[in-house]
């Protein structure tokens, strides 16, 4: 399972002039806008909020002292920093994707469950959730 954005995000919506260049199939702009995204999901992580959204649910007093123990950042979901730098910007020709790099020991992509959740975990998602078309 990965996490995949596709063309234009809503973050990015900011950069009207940039984002009608797209619409005539300019590659490089399409991944300037990406670029951009690319750096509102590491806000998200900096912030520990949604891109454009609300604060993430705080990290359980037990994972604070667990991350605390072992020396990592009391920020939810920075540990070793692959979830947050692990992205990989892909164009071709009118058409572009920020996708999710980072996989867990085992190669499982878990910015998934992070990112909507699970039983025990809460959804801290850390993207834009719509996709522009243009």
């Amino acid at each position: 399972m990965e996490i995949k954005i596709t063309g234009l995000l809503e973050a990015v919506q900011a950069n009207r002039a940039r984002a009608k260049g797209i619409a005539g199939g300019t590659s490089r702009a399409l991944r300037d806008a990406l670029t951009d995204t690319f750096k509102d999901v590491q806000a998200s992580f900096d912030q520990s909020r949604q891109v454009g959204g609300r604060g993430w649910k705080p990290l359980a007093a037990s994972t604070l002292r667990q991350k605390r123990k072992q020396g990592y950042s009391s920020k939810p979901l920075i540990r070793t920093g692959a979830l947050r730098q692990g992205w990989d910007i892909r164009v071709t020709g009118n058409r572009g994707e920020l996708r999710s790099t980072a996989t867990g020991k085992r190669g499982t992509p878990y910015g998934v469950y992070q990112h909507d959740g699970t039983g025990r975990i809460p959804a801290r998602p850390f993207t834009p959730t719509e996709a522009v078309v243009i």
